[in-house]
């Protein structure tokens, strides 16, 4: 039997498939022996300076090489052991050659590894993918007996062959078997089947001599068929003994010729070995001449050498000598230099202390003075107010004759009740040193300052005085003209906001619809004759023209019931419904905005600060009893603070978004909001309450970058300066929480870029934009906060500065 040819190396390389239409049997994977790894020591090499010895080196190769080997070995024992456990190789180990291989367990698990090999091939095989042009048929050795058996293998896995083992042998009738191969008898010709006769008629007994022929014929042919098919049984038996002596006999060969190789490779090893240190030896010994030779010329080099290096070292150490005398003349002098500037330093040091000491005593005794002075004027002015009742009560009187004389309609109860109401805040306005002397600290009074503490108060002291004298106003308008038909009115306007306010008709529409309203029932008092001047004399404020001199006293009462329901609509919303208390802003904004028939811009912000105090007058900085914080009795801490804060909101709204109207006027300015804003940081921490942190972060929450429109950048980075300030304060635990919200607030905002100078102009990475996608930027920003068109074309012609002069600079 021919030897297959096989890769040199340590393992057997997998069968090679026959085509890729017909499943190869698996084999049984030999026992190989592992190659045992010779105990070869690597002894540690001389490092010399020509370099690592050849011998050394011939040794670590073969030493590497034949770990590599094993390596190999091992890695293809898993593989196989790996190919056993999925069924695609059988296990040598469970069979023993004389175990046949035509056993109906043997053809069923060829099958299915043969399918399972068939199936998986057509995924493994990338030379099909990578290059569809390259030829997938191999040469094939037929002689080979590994080829033979796979045929054989391949041919008991077929349907055909399997579907009809469990079926009886079905032959033809032997009349119409065709064996070309049967020798011709009787005569030398088969004699052919006698067609039966057409009559039935009783067979003679010399006619039934053709019939035994005909049964000794057949029965020739069956008995020679019968031996054609042993002899090709066993013909295949005999194939089937030579593969299974191939494949039992295929370990030892394999050893066999693994061990001859080995040999090889040791005789080999051993003849370069030995070349090896031959070579060696002649190097070692000429380098060793070489060496002999360098030492005997250093010996005499060296020679030379000490005797020009003793003259150098004493030329060298007079030069030291030399040099080290002149440093050290060089360093007293140095020192000398020093200590002279160094006295110089010392008086001029003293001199400057003595200096400081004096201005810091000059400046100690001015601000004592000051404080002195101040505490005494504080002094005179309480025991003024205190000893002199009569002028108290003439200022009283003049402010009430001050009011009265625009409301000529009031009643006598009208005018009492201002009387008294005036006497409270203006008693309240005298006395509000007293109260900050009282609740401050001991020496608060000697130590404040015009922009600290006594500006909070004063600022204080005269928004609240103003707020007051808006609200008797309006109380003792309200009083006067309480008639039927302010009722029917205040009703229908309520009434039609609650439907107009939400629906599909649009905000718009209904400020159309209330001021349609509103315009009859002036028109209607004209008519009637009806004439007042209260709007403009008791809501124009000072040092401001008055504009308009006449309207009827029933339209403000209606205005100011309007804001009501309005408040009361947001109020009933809460203040996470934004766009609710967007919507409420832009009504009252168009419902309110001055510069109409009847109504001024100042006397409508009057108004508006009015009912807004009403409900919330933290939103202006108030401090003191609850009954000044806009408390209703029955009201939790959470429904008021939760009031305020849509205050608040819908404050700074009215000041964003522009009315509906463009030929009216805004009643609320950013001015306003600023103004808010201020008084509530500018509250003293010991009179602070939730309700002003709640302002302050709701301001910095809906309104931050219309603000820092307004203030610009540097107001923006003090007031975050001071807002952070305010929030570390020590104002006791129940705020603490209050204040952590809005230091938190204040974050959000630093992140977002609001102290960031490069977007002072809304330009965020402004090189990469043009004018057109800068106005789509101001649209969409335009959708939360309302942006002046002046405000665009600053931003527009900032933008395109800042890319030529980047461009130029390029």
């Amino acid at each position: 039997m021919e030897t297959p040819t096989t890769k040199p190396g340590p393992s057997l390389p997998p069968p090679t498939l026959p085509a890729p239409s017909l499943p190869a049997p698996t084999l049984p994977a030999p026992t190989l022996p592992t190659p045992t790894l010779p105990n070869i020591a690597c002894p540690e090499p001389v490092i010399l300076p020509n370099g690592l010895p050849w011998k050394t080196l011939a040794l670590k190769t073969r030493w590497n090489r034949i770990r590599t080997e094993a390596e190999l070995q091992e890695l293809e024992d898993c593989f196989r052991r790996d190919l056993v456990e999925r069924g695609l190789l059988a296990d040598s180990t469970l069979e023993t050659p004389e175990s046949p291989l035509n056993t109906q367990v043997r053809r069923e698990t060829i099958a299915r590894g043969l399918e399972r090999l068939a199936h998986e091939s057509s995924e493994w095989v990338m030379d099909q993918i990578m290059n569809p042009k390259k030829p997938t048929t191999t040469i094939i050795d037929e002689e080979n007996p590994l080829n033979q058996m796979m045929k054989l293998a391949a041919y008991h896995s077929t349907p055909e062959y399997t579907a009809n083992q469990a079926k009886p042998l079905q032959y033809p009738e032997l009349g119409r078997l065709n064996l070309p191969f049967i020798p011709t008898m009787l005569g030398g010709s088969v004699p052919q089947q006698s067609s039966p006769p057409d009559s039935p008629v009783e067979a003679k007994p010399f006619n039934r001599m053709g019939f035994f022929l005909e049964k000794h014929r057949e029965q020739l042919e069956l008995t020679l068929a019968f031996k054609i098919f042993e002899d090709q049984k066993a013909a295949a038996e005999k194939i089937v003994e030579q593969a299974k002596k191939y494949l039992t006999e295929l370990p030892e060969r394999e050893a066999q010729r693994l061990k001859d190789q080995e040999e090889r490779h040791r005789r080999n090893m051993a003849a370069l070995e030995e070349k090896f240190a031959a070579e060696d030896r002649e190097k070692e010994e000429r380098r060793l001449a070489q060496i002999r030779e360098r030492q005997a010329e250093l010996e005499r080099a060296r020679a030379a050498a000490a005797e020009l290096e003793r003259a150098r070292a004493a030329a060298a150490e007079q030069a030291k000598r030399d040099a080290e005398e002149k440093r050290e003349n060089e360093r007293r002098a140095r020192e000398q230099k020093e200590r002279e500037e160094a006295e110089q330093q010392r008086l001029l040091a003293e001199q400057q202390r003595l200096l400081a000491q004096q201005e810091l005593e000059r400046r100690q005794q001015e601000l004592a003075e000051k404080a002195r002075k101040s505490a005494e004027d504080d002094k005179f002015r309480r025991a003024q107010v205190a000893t002199n009742p009569a002028g108290f009560q003439a200022e009283i009187a003049g402010q009430a004759q001050k009011m009265v004389a625009t409301m000529p309609y009031l009643s006598e109860e009208a005018l009492a009740h201002i009387k008294g109401a005036l006497t409270e805040q203006i008693g309240y306005r005298h006395t509000y040193l007293a109260a900050m002397a009282r609740m401050a600290p001991a020496d608060a009074v000697a130590r404040r300052h015009p922009d600290s503490m006594a500006a909070a108060f004063e600022q204080y002291a005269r928004t609240r005085y103003n707020m007051e004298v808006v609200l008797i106003r309006s109380k003792a308008i309200k009083i006067t003209y309480r008639s039927r038909d302010l009722t029917d009115l205040k009703y229908k306007m309520a009434k039609r906001t609650t439907q107009m306010v939400g629906s599909k008709a649009g905000y718009f529409n209904a400020a159309r619809e209330l001021i349609k309203l509103l315009s009859d029932v002036a028109s209607n008092l004209d008519a009637q004759g009806v004439v007042s001047n209260i709007v403009v004399a008791d809501f124009a404020m000072a040092r401001q023209p008055k504009e308009g001199t006449l309207a009827p006293p029933v339209l403000f009462l209606a205005l100011y019931n309007f804001t009501k329901t309005i408040l009361t609509k947001a109020i009933a919303e809460g203040p996470d419904d934004m766009a609710m208390l967007k919507a409420l802003a832009m009504t009252l904004n168009a419902v309110v905005g001055g510069r109409a028939k009847y109504w001024p811009a100042v006397a409508v912000s009057s108004l508006i600060y009015a009912r807004f105090w009403d409900f919330s007058a933290s939103l202006f900085g108030a401090m003191g009893k609850n009954s000044d914080l806009g408390y209703k009795e029955g009201d939790t801490p959470t429904d008021v603070n939760r009031r305020a804060e849509v205050v608040a909101a819908l404050f700074c709204h009215m000041a964003i978004i522009r009315p509906a109207n463009t030929r009216r006027e805004q009643a609320i300015l950013i001015e306003d909001v600023n103004r808010a804003l201020e008084a509530n940081i500018n509250v003293p921490p010991y009179l602070r309450t939730e309700l002003h942190y709640i302002n302050i972060r709701t301001i910095m929450k809906v309104a931050p970058w219309t603000l820092r429109a307004h203030i610009g950048y540097q107001g923006v980075v003090n007031l975050d300066l001071r807002i952070r300030a305010i929030c570390k304060e020590d104002v006791g635990t129940k705020l603490k929480g209050f204040a952590s919200l809005l230091y938190n607030q204040m974050d959000e905002l630093q992140n977002q870029g609001y102290t960031n100078q490069m977007r002072l102009f809304g330009c965020d990475e402004w090189r990469y934009w043009d004018v057109d996608e800068l106005k789509d930027a101001n649209a969409k920003r335009a959708s939360i906060e309302q942006i002046h068109p002046d405000q665009v074309e600053i931003d527009i012609a900032v933008t395109m500065k800042r890319m030529q002069k980047m461009a130029a600079g390029n």
